[in-house]
């Protein structure tokens, strides 16, 4: 085992690529004076002259155990690399050293008990010493227990040609000491790798973090420098706690800082600790106003969320709170639950609306000029009641907005419905609709719906002029999942909740009959109330309380339909009839959610979904063959296109009266 390593003449170089050990064991000297100095070093040199570089790109390990009786204290210490020549060795000797200390392999310094000291790098030369820089790319590990004092780089000298990291530092006391510096400057530059630990300058210091990490624990600090520069490829980690006392979180004084890059924030504890916001004050204080701003800001906790906030101008506070905007991007999917129950009904009103006034044998006195059924409003069939059927699919695509993710819905359903005619000019009826629909979601999430619905309906017309009335309701059933990778978070969490709406439509409209064709000017006016229960859903960590919810739209309906009836080969009449209309949306055109997360109080937010605008084109297409007196076969195609939302709906459906 080597215990020291001592040179102290002329030198062109200094190289280890070998293992040196040193160790010392406990001193417990008692001395008239009170105190002595053991000093175990892997290599020194003191008061030489040195032409070339001191490498290592070995091994060193240096290790020192202090302890004391009831009588004496003493001091020891292990040291990796020691530039001597200074005071602080016992040496006045000027020292003339032009090349670098380059660490490219590992010093692992180590020290234990109170007394004790261990340093990596050691430079301490005596006025008039000429040097380079210290270089790191390898591994200077400093450790101190129970009460010693561990330094990564020591000096009291400026570093002429600066230090500069690219491998890994730390150290428990500081990773670089430059406080007992004196005559200059040193610029510190930490490139590439970690350094991890107090970094405190002599009053006139710089550090630029270029590349890299450098990494603070809760109670380090940077200070002493005359400037502290964050560039666009370096990162800076800060380990907090709760805590916002000083002295208990990281700060860095400077007399100018530049800030940029990445800031990563490490909180300690739970995400409760932090929900509610916690402010760490002047973690950023300068002489000057700050300049610059963080590219990135991370944090370690998922659903944590971090920013840097002026104080003054020239003091920066750090924010951790509960990232509520992560949360409601989140759960964006869920509010389409609730405009899934306004669209259901209107599918089902646009049903029934256009079974009264489409190719019907009730439609408003329809008077077409080749001699249909319907001529100035009178009723020309003794019939009283109808039968009618339809299937229908829908498909439809929503956009991307404002942060909530763009997704497609697909449907299938069945109507039913009858009527009868209470009097000649006046129909009530009934009807029921079962469907099953799907939205699936550009983030991965889906959402599967059953809704069952019933409705009364009545009709009445007088000559051109007829009205329509449908009040509904329905009962949703949903089922959901929604990723959560967008929170960093693994897996989904799911739901089933369970919500209702309610509807009503009222419509009136004049039609005008010339050389064959019908055209029908309309006016509607419809309200849907559509709600959602409470619900929770399950999945761990990321799944959200969410509270019950409810959507209005109070909406207008202007249009026209035009429609024409012929034959082909003395074969039953066919009726097409085309639809423009204009929609006008008064209340919501976005859905909202109050949530939070399963579990932890005071994490409240609220989610909006997709704003999918007031204004709608709404179009249609419906052809209708008739069987007969009594009997009619009919394909439709309606459409509604807004500025987030096209849906488009097929239907194919017969009626028969009796």
């Amino acid at each position: 085992m080597i215990t020291s390593t001592i040179f102290s003449g002329p030198m062109e170089g200094i190289i280890n690529s070998g293992l040196m050990e040193l160790s010392s064991g406990p001193a417990d000297f008692v001395q008239a004076q009170g105190l002595r100095l053991f000093a175990i070093s892997g290599i020194t040199l003191n008061g030489s002259t040195l032409t070339g570089d001191i490498t290592n790109s070995g091994t060193i390990m240096a290790s020192a155990t202090a302890a004391t009786n009831a009588n004496a204290a003493n001091s020891v210490s292990a040291k990796g690399i020691v530039l001597g020549g200074g005071p602080n060795l016992g040496r006045t000797v000027a020292m003339n050293f032009t090349g670098n200390i380059v660490n490219s392999g590992t010093l692992a310094i180590s020290a234990d008990g109170a007394g004790a000291s261990a340093t990596g790098i050691e430079v301490d030369a005596a006025a008039g010493t000429t040097h380079a820089g210290i270089v790191n790319s390898g591994v200077i590990s400093v450790v101190g227990t129970n009460g010693a004092t561990s330094i990564g780089i020591k000096a009291s000298t400026p570093i002429t040609g600066g230090i500069t990291n690219t491998g890994i530092l730390t150290a428990g006391t500081a990773a670089i000491n430059l406080t007992q510096e004196t005559g200059g400057s040193t610029v510190i530059t930490q490139a590439a790798g970690l350094t991890a630990g107090n970094v405190l300058g002599g009053g006139g210091d710089v550090l630029n973090l270029t590349g890299g990490t450098l990494a603070l624990s809760a109670t380090n600090r940077v200070a002493g420098l005359a400037s502290f520069t964050q560039g666009p490829g370096g990162t800076l980690a800060l380990q907090v706690t709760p805590s916002t006392a000083p002295g208990t979180f990281p700060t860095i004084h400077a007399g100018t800082i530049a800030l940029g890059g990445t800031l990563q924030v490490l909180p300690s504890g739970v995400l409760a600790n932090y929900v509610n916001g916690v402010t760490f004050r002047d973690v950023f204080s300068a002489s000057t106003p700050i300049t610059g701003s963080f590219a990135s800001i991370t944090t370690s906790i998922p659903l944590l969320t971090a920013s840097v906030t002026p104080d003054t101008a020239d003091a920066f506070n750090l924010v951790l709170g509960l990232d509520r905007q992560a949360l409601a991007a989140s759960a964006q999917d869920l509010t389409q639950s609730l405009r899934f129950g306004l669209d259901a009904q209107r599918t089902l009103i646009g049903s029934v609306q256009d079974r009264l006034v489409i190719g019907e044998d009730y439609d408003g006195g329809v008077a077409l000029g080749d001699g249909s059924p319907l001529a100035n409003g009178q009723l020309q069939k003794p019939d009283r009641g109808n039968v009618w059927a339809r299937a229908y699919g829908v498909v439809g695509n929503a956009s991307a907005s404002e942060g909530a993710p763009s997704y497609s819905t697909n449907a299938a359903g069945f109507i039913v419905g009858a009527d009868w005619k209470a009097a000649p000019n006046f129909l009530i009826g009934v009807a029921a609709n079962y469907a099953a629909s799907s939205l699936d979601f550009a983030d991965g999430g889906r959402t599967n719906v059953a809704s069952y619905q019933g409705a009364i309906y009545t009709g009445w017309n007088s000559g051109p002029w007829y009205a329509t009335g449908i009040a509904a309701l329905g009962v949703n059933a949903f089922g959901t999942s929604r990723q959560l990778a967008a929170l960093g978070l693994p897996g989904s969490a799911t739901s089933s909740p369970n919500g209702q709406s309610y509807a009503g439509y009222a419509e009136t409209g004049y039609r005008f009959s010339q050389q064959g064709f019908a055209v029908t000017p309309y006016a509607g006016l419809g309200y849907i109330h559509a709600h959602i229960d409470g619900f929770t859903e399950t999945g761990g960590f990321g799944a959200l309380a969410v509270n019950a919810g409810s959507s209005d739209s109070l909406s207008t309906d202007l249009g026209v339909r035009l429609a024409t009836s012929f034959s082909i080969a003395g074969l039953n009449p066919i009726t097409p009839e085309v639809k423009l209309g204009w929609r006008h949306e008064f209340l919501d055109a976005a859905q909202t959610l109050d949530a939070a997360v399963a579990g932890l109080p005071g994490s409240d937010f609220t989610v909006k979904g997709t704003n999918f605008g007031r204004e709608s084109a709404v179009v249609g297409l419906t052809v209708t063959q008739a069987l007969g007196s009594s009997a009619r076969l009919f394909v439709a195609y309606d459409g509604q296109f807004s500025r987030k939302l096209d849906e488009h709906v097929f239907t194919a459906g017969f009626k028969a009266s009796f």
